[in-house]
């Protein structure tokens, strides 16, 4: 397989399709997106526990609860779990919490868990009104901070 040559200047993501070996490797232009405002999205039965190409389930959902907002914080069995492109945290006060369960344990998650910067704890739909900040987390994102987030 050739390598695809990465382009001289922008920002580009590297996206790369597998199943027992490597079928593509790609490398897509990447625009940063502003977060704030959130909306609760309802499934019990999502499950995204690998990084799946096929992301059918999460679209169905950003389709449905999306309303005009950012971006949608998925809720399996009463439970917040991730954004539709990233892990989350919250802010209490004291410390980081991000939810025990993700849909996806990304890496960015892992190594802040490692690194005593996140506590894992369960959080209910009802508890988020507590929260000062609101973070999300992925392996482009890094950790950003939403210190004004706003949930619907």
């Amino acid at each position: 397989m050739k390598l695809p040559q990465p382009p001289q200047h922008g920002i580009f993501r590297t996206r790369v399709l597998y199943s027992k070996n490597i079928e593509d490797i790609q490398i897509l232009p990447y625009t940063p997106k502003k977060f704030q405002t959130f909306s609760f999205a309802y499934d019990d039965h999502i499950d995204y526990s690998l990084k799946f190409a096929n992301r059918e389930a999460i679209e169905k959902l950003r389709q449905k609860y999306l309303n005009g907002k950012d971006d949608i914080l998925i809720v399996k069995n009463g439970l917040i779990r991730d954004s539709s492109i990233a892990n989350i945290a919250f802010w209490n006060g004291e410390s980081w919490i991000t939810p025990k369960t993700p849909l996806l344990k990304g890496t960015t998650r892992e190594r802040l868990l490692r690194a005593g910067v996140l506590v894992e704890t369960d959080i209910g739909v009802d508890e988020v009104e507590q929260f000062q900040k609101m973070a999300i987390m992925n392996a482009l994102l890094g950790f950003y901070e939403i210190p004004n987030f706003q949930l619907f």
